[in-house]
């Protein structure tokens, strides 16, 4: 309960005002008795919020055997008196005006005299009435509603009847579950000289805009987050917190009663304060729960975010499903490659997440750490990136969802999540360093099989590279898209979908591949039986020339290339050429030469007149190095790409 000055009141505070109950100070001018407008709206409000039924479980202590029915009875009969209040209504009346600070009251004796009580709890115990000059408003049911005329409480009264309730108000969120109100006034006439006031139900909630929030809006995860980012820049002249302040939502530590007031925490930080004293209606209680705050209370709610709903997620995270079209997917990962290795993709809708890296022999220093990274755009990483991981046990929020890390520290890594299924893709990776040890990571999630049909390989158009530079064949261009609208999102959430059947159609047959025979080496033996090398190349043939290509291109042609050795008879001349050893190639890529000296000499070896030996045999000068030299091999554009460089130009 503030006080009259107080800024929760400043929306009623008018000039020259009158003091009340709830004043600071009093003087000349002041009306203990009467509660300001401020006043009536707070305790109206906890009445509302707090005053439980007289069978509510807060009343057991108090609960009698053929109990009349008072003002908080859920229902009225011939044995009703709805303007006295219970044993269980006194109590918790009695402890808000203890805690408000009401030191006095007005009683009605009911021989239409009023006069001042300093306890409350006495007048209450008494069976009083409990009014002043604008005394709160209660609730239960009104005689007028039960087709009963009011009686008056003594002559000269002006009973109050409430206006039959309003339309609806504007619904609190567009979309994720928000809620809207209902109110009634008790000013049908306002009552006077100690009439009656009303009683009855003066706000009804219901549920509104129940349907999941789209991608790129405000959700679940966020809708919090919003409330708190509202405040950046704002430091409440709170000593120590910058100007440029930025705020973040606090869940960990926080009462369950207090789930729904709004305590931030500064970013950056383990400071933490309460901003407001309720979240905006249809704010999720907790990251892991379907319960919404509905006036600064937690409220009931299902999986379809509508208030008082039962319905559930079944394991699959289908909202009111039976788990027939839930689908578990397991797999695992033991690649070793140093940095950070892609382990599998996450994809919306996946719930009761399982992944654990088990160390390398047992140990827990294998110096392989799991990862998460957010997908497209920027490849933001939630945890473990840039090389810096975490030791220690940590609960991340993402998608809808929470996830809990056990630390790096632990022999068996693990990754978990058994609230709500994600909103959003995520990626699991392996940051591998150090020895290289294979990781060991399993893993499991549920998904709906609806779900795995969310993401498609489609034919998007146009025709795939030819297979060969001669003789090869094209086919059609297969994307990964999103379902319904066909959008084109990247490869790695079809990762594991299957290809389509796709039309082909042969392409460059302007050419030929063939291997052929581009030099033979001298016979091994000068004299009878040996054998010789025999350079193949891949060669490219058109019909008014041949090319050299590199051997990748003939691979589909290995069962057709020639053996690389030949035998051969040496010619047991007196003369022979003798050669040097090959000089080096020239060039290590795209063509080069060797050279090498050649002498002609006698049996004995001596050197002899050159043209004694056979010219032909004379070979000095041999082709080198005809691979081709490292290039960039650029594929096509991305759109993205496109778009990065026409901001560039």
């Amino acid at each position: 309960m503030p006080h009259d000055d107080d800024y929760k009141c400043q929306q009623w505070k008018k000039e020259n005002q009158k003091h009340n109950v709830m004043s600071r100070m009093l003087d000349h001018n002041t009306y203990p008795w009467a509660w300001s407008e401020c006043s009536k709206h707070h305790l109206t409000e906890y009445l509302d919020l707090n005053m439980p039924h007289d069978d509510d479980y807060k009343c057991q202590q108090w609960k009698k055997e053929n109990q009349k029915h008072n003002v908080m009875s859920r229902m009225l009969d011939h044995n009703t008196y709805p303007w006295a209040w219970s044993e269980c209504s006194k109590h918790h009346l009695t402890e808000y005006l203890d805690i408000a600070g009401v030191q006095e009251v007005v009683v009605h004796d009911g021989q239409g005299r009023a006069r001042g009580v300093s306890d409350a709890t006495h007048a209450l115990g008494r069976g009083d009435q409990v009014w002043g000059r604008d005394v709160v408003q209660t609730r239960g049911v009104h005689p007028e509603e039960r087709g009963r005329e009011a009686r008056a409480w003594e002559l000269g009264t002006l009973d109050a009847y409430r206006k039959r309730l309003g339309g609806w108000g504007d619904c609190s969120r567009n979309c994720g579950g928000g809620i809207k109100r209902s109110i009634r006034q008790c000013d049908s006439p306002t009552p006077k000289h100690g009439g009656k006031y009303c009683v009855g139900r003066r706000v009804r909630y219901q549920s509104c805009a129940t349907e999941d929030c789209p991608d790129g809006t405000v959700n679940d995860d966020d809708f919090r987050a919003k409330q708190c980012a509202d405040f950046n820049d704002s430091n409440f002249n709170i000593q120590g917190l910058p100007k440029n302040v930025q705020w973040t939502p606090k869940y960990s530590g926080i009462a369950p009663k207090d789930s729904c007031k709004l305590f931030c925490q500064v970013a950056g930080s383990t400071a933490y304060y309460l901003l407001q004293d309720k979240v905006i209606d249809g704010t999720p209680c907790g990251p892991d729960t379907n319960d919404i705050c509905v006036n600064g209370i937690c409220r009931a709610a299902g999986c379809d975010h509508v208030l008082r709903s039962n319905k559930k997620t079944d394991m699959c995270g289908v909202c009111g499903g039976d788990n027939t079209t839930c689908q578990v997917i397991t797999g695992h990962f033991n690649d070793v490659e140093y940095g950070y290795n892609h382990v599998l993709l996450l994809p919306a809708g996946a719930a009761n997440i399982d992944i654990r890296q088990h160390g390398y022999q047992g140990s827990n220093k294998d110096d392989n750490y799991l990862a998460l990274r957010v997908p497209d755009p920027g490849d933001d990483y939630l945890l473990n990136g840039k090389f810096v991981v975490s030791m220690f046990a940590k609960t991340l929020k993402y998608g809808g969802t929470q996830i809990d890390y056990s630390g790096s520290g632990a022999v068996t890594e693990r990754i978990n999540s058994t609230g709500r299924p994600l909103h959003k893709d995520l990626v699991v990776e392996v940051l591998t360093v150090g020895n290289l040890y294979p990781p060991d990571i399993h893993y499991s999630y549920t998904i709906s099989v609806s779900e795995l049909t969310k993401y498609r390989r489609v034919l998007v158009g146009g025709w795939s590279d030819c297979s060969q530079v001669c003789d090869g064949i094209r086919e059609k261009t297969v994307g990964c898209v999103r379902m319904p609208d066909r959008k084109p999102v990247p490869d790695l959430n079809c990762k594991d979908l299957p290809f389509p059947e796709r039309p082909s159609e042969p392409c460059n047959t302007h050419c030929k591949l063939s291997w052929e025979v581009v030099h033979r080496s001298e016979c091994s033996a000068r004299c009878g039986p040996g054998f010789r090398r025999l350079t193949v190349k891949c060669t490219q043939i058109f019909q008014d020339f041949r090319d050299t290509l590199h051997d990748k291109h003939c691979v589909h042609l290995e069962h057709l290339k020639p053996r690389e050795t030949e035998a051969c008879e040496g010619a047991c001349e007196d003369v022979h050429w003798r050669f040097s050893d090959w000089s080096d190639c020239s060039s290590s890529c795209n063509g080069g030469t060797q050279t090498r000296t050649a002498e002609c000499v006698d049996e004995l070896d001596r050197i002899v007149e050159a043209k004694l030996c056979n010219d032909s045999e004379k070979v000095v000068l041999r082709s080198c190095g005809n691979g081709d030299c490292p290039h960039w091999d650029v594929g096509n554009w991305t759109p993205k790409m496109l778009i990065e460089l026409s901001y560039l130009e």
